[in-house]
């Protein structure tokens, strides 16, 4: 039997259905199940995890616990865990298996050659988890002064000086996801890259609230 497909773990949700859209547009196979659902297909090479942050690490864990075999990847929404102790548990999973934080953002053109100037994000809708955490990629890719709100009826978002086309954005989930089916760009944040995230999501977190004013977190 052919193993080769993606199991979307919250795939009701709003990210479980951008990830079987994303699915469906590449040809990808997959199968969804939602986070409450008793049957889940055992059948799979990959898994995106696009559930509430507080189920993420105890999900890691039981597939962790299921299989026996080492070559299951998982594609993680972000950010792992709020608590940046509970986040070191995936060192001890790393053995068994691959985890990747999802991390659009690394997929936008030339963000990388970005100059180290301000970092921004305004939008009224950021996400339920503290700001820091619901922008965590922001947070890590920014390398000068960041700031973070969530006022704005407009999305608004600009790292190191370059404001992003929402759009554009769209796009960089579909290349995220098809890196991480077809290891083509070797862009994905696997464990260095998220623990090194969220210490940064931590530091603003703690140092500073919604409304703050620019800081280098480094």
């Amino acid at each position: 039997m052919n193993n080769n497909k993606i199991l979307i773990i919250g795939a009701k949700g709003n990210m479980g259905r951008r990830y079987s859209s994303i699915c469906k547009y590449l040809q990808i196979p997959f199968d969804g199940v939602d986070i409450c659902d008793t049957y889940i297909p055992d059948q799979y090479s990959h898994c995106i995890i696009a559930t509430p942050t507080n189920s993420h690490l105890d999900l890691i864990q039981k597939i962790n616990d299921f299989h026996s075999r080492p070559n299951i990847s998982i594609l993680c929404e972000k950010p792992i865990a709020l608590n940046n102790d509970d986040v070191h548990i995936i060192n001890l999973l790393w053995k068994t298996l691959t985890v990747y934080m999802v991390n659009q953002y690394a997929y936008y053109p030339y963000l990388s050659t970005a100059e180290e100037l301000n970092t921004t994000y305004d939008f009224y809708n950021s996400g339920n988890d503290p700001i820091a955490y619901n922008c965590i990629q922001l947070v890590h890719l920014a390398k000068g002064p960041v700031l973070l709100k969530s006022e704005s009826p407009i999305w608004r978002c600009v790292i190191n000086g370059k404001t992003l086309d929402r759009g554009r954005i769209d796009r960089c989930y579909v290349d995220m996801v098809h890196d991480f089916f077809f290891d083509s760009y070797g862009k994905l944040w696997g464990r260095e890259d998220i623990l090194e995230a969220h210490r940064k999501a931590y530091l603003y977190d703690q140092g500073h609230h919604r409304n703050s004013s620019p800081q280098q977190l480094d």
